[in-house]
């Protein structure tokens, strides 16, 4: 086997779309810029099987032309048919050009982008927003669009033109069974269960073998943990078996049919990754039996076997060609046993209704409706194994069709026009609608604009339970739709789940994992950890190396695990998590200062601050360690008293975490999408509440406006709550809520009380997280207030504390005279001359003012 990658001069480009018309070699690109690039298929194949390719055999690897119709519009699918290539764009624009003049047509124009085309002989299938649609080459009409309750992503037509395949953005795969009558589309929709894409991704191909009798879905099943491309048959329209371990979007069949030496018959698979890996499968193994890794820098979008089987072109950020040699991928199938397996499958054959009698209309309609009730139609004996281009007449005995539509009258007195119906008198050919069949899959709206996507991604939590442990609380399957992503990022695949998992009341969604991380260290921006992520086992480990200025190598090491996420770089650690719950912890040189630490269940968070690591799993443990004194802060708590609600015994989605971290004294620091904000209280070894919405909507100091220049803690889990608020739309709700509270009875003091509320929670949390500066600011502030409200039992009690005991009294030894980094009665005399001027508490200050000798200082 032989790569060649084709020079690219534009890194920006992107191909969307491979055709390739066999009999004049003319392979078509569809590119992101809107042009359309031809290339001969036979050069391409032809170099990359040279042994050593010279520069000059290079230099003949060029379009021999190109089609610039589109004005730019990015070109999503094209499709050569007979002497014409069809060509849809984002912009719902289709344009048909004939491949020997490159003239082109403007052949429709829908409200929406043109997702996949597919055809059965000159009748095509434009897959766009929440439809199918149909269009005559011969007749240059379109006709009925099949609807759909989603974005239809990939659309494709077996062999035998009998029947049409969709996959729509919500998941759902759709069979259909058609026939092409009198410039219409008559089908009806197949029965194929609860089968639905684990996971979907925006580009997404499915594929018939040459056959007919399998389709190979990319990531099909229920589990969104497991990668698998399904191989659906065509008896029952239900999954046959399942190829493991590729996190796939598009799928292509191998042209031909195999065997190998003990006359085992196989398919040939070829498959693309989202993480820019090629895998090619034979369809009796249980792993691929070739793949290849990083092979382009931008997703593959698209796969296309050459004629042969042997050549398989690949879209991506050029087109990448693999040749394989003669007998490489298996032996072929002789021609007779390839007619028995076409034998096997049960082909339809072409309908052409006749029209019956005006008197037998009424009975004849009668009489199926009843029988479509109590049988499902059965699939008529194949007469051809080869598609017919046309629809064959059959006998007037063979089947009746109402030939005009039949008028009748409703209630109301409005005429009203029967559907068309193509029955059958015997029950053996099928029945057909071209009515709407409407789906009950959900509705998702397209988005078609290109956005780069950087931000980390997540797989979903696991909700598998066991079988004797039943939710109580039931969730709306449209709900939980995922919005859809623009831009795919690459990663490798998901994890197994710890069976621990099952019986946890948290469950927290957990990074995938990708391909490649750079993790830059705060303090040294020259210190730059790399992890090139391989197979998770020890064939093909992970690599982990630290450069300095992004050339000189300082440490390198080796994993048999997927890493997953990395912190530290501060001068302290480096630490790396693997997708099994496994923490690696380096110094700066590579020396590892602890054995690999099990935690036993995958990471959601790992952060770091100083010579602190934090780490929550996906169950929502909690665990920290001081690194350079090894030890760990606290025991192992859990995120559930935060997140659970307030029946503890129903499993049910809490809310979301928006922000995991730790201070730098080692304190946990936590932020939930309601906007609250806590912490860990090492000492009481609680949770601990530090910002929360009820503050915003009711106290005086609490700041709204979106101020980063303060960047203390307290500040920002203020500023968190603010976002959401804002984000949830709840900002005038709550302003309304005050003004009406504050008007009731009983409620006057509302805001005072609320205020002074917020006022004692910063300076208690301030004084938690070490911060000084903020702690003596809010303590200040709130001394002037409680004097001004006259709570003198309040001020006298911390007055009390700064002050300390008598000196005459046993536990003056116990007394610290410190709080944080203050002297207590300095402190105090501070706050003394802060209240001097409100003469409601004159007396106090007095007092202690005496005792402290700072009374001839003040001025009253």
């Amino acid at each position: 086997m032989r790569i060649l990658r084709v020079p690219s001069v534009n890194r920006k480009i992107k191909i969307n779309s491979l055709s390739i018309h066999q009999d004049s070699n003319t392979l078509a690109s569809a590119v992101n810029d809107g042009i359309i690039q031809l290339w001969d298929s036979k050069t391409l194949i032809d170099v990359t099987a040279l042994e050593s390719p010279t520069q000059e055999d290079i230099s003949k690897v060029k379009p021999k032309d190109s089609i610039n119709i589109h004005d730019g519009i990015e070109i999503l699918s094209i499709k050569f048919i007979n002497e014409w290539l069809i060509s849809g764009d984002i912009k719902g624009k289709v344009f048909k050009t004939n491949i020997k003049t490159l003239k082109s047509t403007l052949l429709l124009e829908s409200t929406s982008a043109i997702n996949d085309i597919t055809n059965s002989a000159n009748v095509l299938f434009f897959g766009t927003l929440n439809k199918i649609l149909s269009f005559d080459l011969d007749t240059s009409k379109q006709m009925d669009s099949i609807p759909s309750r989603s974005d239809v992503q990939s659309i494709s037509v077996d062999p035998t033109n009998s029947y049409l395949m969709s996959i729509g953005f919500n998941r759902q795969l759709s069979i259909y069974h058609f026939t092409h009558f009198q410039n219409q589309i008559l089908y009806k929709k197949l029965p194929t269960g609860n089968q639905n894409l684990s996971s979907i991704n925006e580009i997404c191909k499915n594929s018939w073998n040459s056959i007919g009798d399998l389709i190979a879905v990319p990531n099909f099943g229920c589990d969104p943990q497991v990668s698998s491309i399904g191989i659906v048959s065509r008896q029952q329209w239900k999954s046959n078996y399942s190829l493991y371990g590729h996190n796939c979007n598009v799928v292509k069949f191998n042209p031909n049919i195999y065997q190998d030496s003990k006359n085992q018959i196989f398919n040939i698979i070829a498959s693309s990754g989202i993480d820019k890996s090629i895998a090619v499968w034979n369809t009796t193994h249980q792993r691929p039996i070739f793949t290849a890794t990083d092979v382009s820098e931008k997703t593959i979008n698209d796969l296309l076997w050459n004629g042969d089987g042997l050549g398989l072109f690949v879209a991506t950020d050029t087109i990448l060609i693999f040749q394989f040699d003669n007998g490489e991928l298996g032996d072929l199938i002789n021609e007779d046993k390839l007619i028995e397996l076409k034998k096997k499958i049960n082909i339809p054959d072409p309908l052409k209704p006749k029209e019956p009698k005006p008197e037998s209309i009424i009975d004849s309609n009668n009489k199926d409706n009843n029988n479509q009730q109590q049988n499902q139609p059965k699939q008529p004996t194949p007469q051809s194994l080869k598609p017919s281009p046309s629809p064959q007449p059959t006998k007037s005995s063979d089947a009746q069709v109402i030939q005009h539509p039949l008028t009748t009258k409703t209630k109301d007195g409005k005429k009203r026009i029967a559907p068309t119906l193509i029955s059958t008198v015997n029950g053996s050919k099928p029945t057909f609608t071209n009515t709407p069949q409407i789906p009950t899959n959900g509705i998702l709206n397209n988005n078609n604009n290109n956005h780069n996507n950087t931000t980390m991604e997540f797989d979903e939590p696991s909700y598998s339970v066991p079988k004797d442990l039943k939710r109580k609380e039931e969730f709306d399957s449209d709900q939980q739709k995922k919005r859809r992503e623009v831009e795919a990022v690459e990663f490798i695949g998901s994890i197994i789940i710890n069976p621990s998992t099952s019986f946890s009341k948290v469950r927290i969604s957990t990074p995938k994992a990708r391909s490649f991380i750079q993790f830059k260290s705060i303090n040294d921006d020259s210190l730059m950890l790399e992890i090139r992520n391989g197979n998770g086992n020890e064939q093909k480990p992970t690599k982990i190396t630290l450069f300095k200025n992004e050339t000189r190598t300082i440490f390198t090491d080796f994993i048999p695990k997927l890493a997953g996420l990395v912190a530290g770089g501060e001068g302290y650690f480096w630490a790396v998590s693997t997708m099994d719950g496994v923490l690696y912890i380096y110094s700066d040189s590579g020396r590892r200062i602890f054995p690999p630490i099990i935690l036993g269940t995958p990471l959601s968070f790992l952060e770091s601050k100083g010579k602190y690591l934090l780490a929550v799993t996906s169950i929502g443990e909690v665990l920290a360690w001081d690194i350079e004194a090894k030890k760990s802060l606290f025991d192992p708590t859990t995120l559930y008293p935060i997140l659970s609600r307030s029946n503890p015994d129903l499993l049910t989605r809490a809310e979301n975490l928006t922000l995991c971290g730790i201070s730098s004294s080692g304190t946990p620091i936590v932020t939930i999408s309601n906007g609250n904000g806590y912490l860990f209280d090492k000492d009481m070894e609680t949770w601990t509440l530090v910002s929360d919405s009820w503050w915003a909507f009711g106290s005086q100091y609490w700041d709204s406006r979106d101020d980063k220049s303060n960047g203390n803690i307290v500040n920002l889990l203020e500023r968190k709550t603010n976002d959401e608020i804002v984000r949830r739309g709840r900002g005038k709700f709550l302003q309304k809520m005050a003004k009406t509270m504050l008007m009731k009875e009983g409620y006057e003091n509302l805001e005072k009380i609320v205020s002074l509320a917020h006022l004692e929670n910063r300076i208690l949390i301030s004084k938690k997280l070490n911060e000084s500066t903020e702690f003596k600011n809010y303590l200040i502030i709130y001394c002037k207030r409680i004097s001004e409200m006259e709570f003198k039992a309040k001020l006298v009690e911390i007055f009390k504390e700064l002050y300390g005991p008598e000196i005459n009294q046993q536990n003056q030894e116990k007394w610290d005279s410190k709080i944080l980094n203050f002297d207590k009665h300095e402190l105090l005399k501070e706050i003394i001359f802060a209240c001097a001027n409100i003469r409601s508490v004159q007396r106090i200050l007095v007092q202690f003012a005496t005792s402290l000798g700072i009374l001839d200082q003040m001025t009253l």
